[in-house]
């Protein structure tokens, strides 16, 4: 039985650091249901061959296990990933002791006599269990979006794991001291959960902190996608602007036009009319503007990059299959969707020399719109592990928005997106 408790002991304790890890660091963790298995039987294990033949403190076993279920499950950089199990640790420990000490003190309990006990210090290392599980469920009852007590850089969790050591050296020095001092059993307890109350105090600190700097840095990004979304607005007002403005001349010109249609048809001559006919053919073709989705505003963006295209010598293809204006989606989001495709689709074709080309199918399959656009381009396609295209610019931080705000738009419809490239052609599939 009691080796039974030891083993559990140590479990509770592992389960602790992933929990604070995944849950109060949020760092990810790998879905491999074969690998828990293996961590958790070979934990069972070595925690049996230590307690019958090495007698290895538990505690820095407990560390060194923890470290182990990190390796084999964590994701990211090997040392960022130790740093936080540290900081997992920590913050376990300085909350099971606040507990421990307050529970000894209530009952007059010697706290050395007590963690020695597998029993109390199995249901001692569940209270930080229990905390995460209460946690997690008032989240999904609230059904409030899921965020990591402490969010930190990694400079900022260097110093935090250095914060932590500090408090945790503080408080084992004094159950050291107290331990060793002449002094009043109540009084020993009393002090120790007075150390462990301070620095539980600390971390809540640091979860006060690390929120402040979340909303912060959320308000700094709204305040940056308002800022870009006022700078969209005004550039789409120009491109509305200039295609009013062609639309005004086409039409003071149409009444010269018919004036000299009109004298070549008295005239009976046809073939000044069909050549007068030609020239209006070619300059409408050449400086008119084309109705692709049947949306004003949406056509004009698209005749300002199509034009851009053309001056760039950029073969621009068009499948419309059909008319976007009895969509579901406002015309805010279409517009950022096919001037965020266009704009990425000309910088990709200006890095080539020859065979720069633009193709954008549209169609609506099951009441959902599907946007299809290809355009040749250098090099290879490199995704994240997102499945998003590496901006190749070196200024990252400034770079790639666009793919991001289609995305936006993509997630906020409940849809789909996938990017493609090979043999020389990068394509974006859209369905929304």
């Amino acid at each position: 039985m009691v080796m039974f408790f030891e083993i559990g002991y140590c479990v509770v304790d592992i389960v602790n650091f992933i929990l604070a890890y995944r849950f109060i660091f949020g760092e990810k963790i790998k879905k491999d249901v074969g690998k828990y298995i293996f961590l958790f039987f070979g934990i069972v294990i070595l925690q049996w061959v230590n307690i019958s033949f090495i007698g290895i403190e538990k505690g820095l076993l407990n560390l060194i296990y923890g470290f182990v279920a990190v390796l084999i499950l964590g994701e990211g950089k090997i040392v960022k990933r130790l740093i936080i199990l540290f900081d997992s640790f920590a913050v376990t420990a300085v909350f099971i002791n606040f507990f421990n000490y307050g529970f000894c003190f209530l009952f007059k309990k010697d706290q050395q006599e007590m963690i020695e006990d597998p029993v109390y210090g199995t249901i001692m290392n569940g209270t930080f269990l229990i905390f995460v599980i209460i946690y997690l469920l008032n989240k999904r009852i609230t059904k409030k979006d899921y965020n990591p007590l402490i969010d930190f850089s990694t400079d900022q969790q260097c110093v935090l794991s250095l914060a932590l050591f500090c408090c945790l050296f503080i408080m084992g020095m004094s159950q050291v001291f107290f331990s060793y001092a002449d002094i009043p059993l109540n009084i020993k307890n009393f002090f120790c959960m007075l150390m462990a109350l301070l620095c539980m105090f600390f971390i809540i600190v640091l979860v006060w902190l690390s929120n402040s700097i979340r909303m912060r840095d959320t308000y700094m990004h709204e305040r940056e996608l308002a800022d870009l979304r006022m700078l969209e607005q005004e550039k789409r007002f120009g491109i509305i602007q200039n295609s009013n403005e062609e639309i005004r001349k086409f039409k003071h010109d149409v009444k010269g036009h018919m004036i000299a249609l009109h004298n070549y048809i008295i005239q009976k001559d046809c073939e000044g009319a069909e050549e007068y006919l030609n020239k209006i053919g070619v300059k409408l073709e050449t400086d008119g503007s084309r109705s692709y989705t049947g949306i004003v505003v949406l056509d004009a963006i698209i005749n300002n990059y199509r034009r851009e295209m053309v001056s760039k010598s950029i073969e621009f293809h068009w499948d419309g299959t059909c008319s976007l204006s009895e969509t579901h989606i406002d015309l805010f989001d279409l517009c950022t969707v096919f001037e965020n495709i266009l704009v990425n689709a000309i910088e990709a074709c200006e890095k080539i020399s020859s065979n720069r080309i633009v193709s954008i199918s549209v169609q609506m399959i099951n009441k959902k719109l599907c946007i299809i656009e290809k355009n040749t381009m250098s090099g290879n396609l490199v995704l994240d592990k997102e499945g998003r295209p590496v901006t190749t610019k070196t200024d990252k931080k400034n770079h790639g928005l666009g793919t991001k705000n289609i995305r936006d738009v993509v997630t906020k419809h409940d849809g789909m997106i996938k990017f493609t490239g090979e043999d020389g052609w990068f394509e974006v599939a859209l369905h929304i």
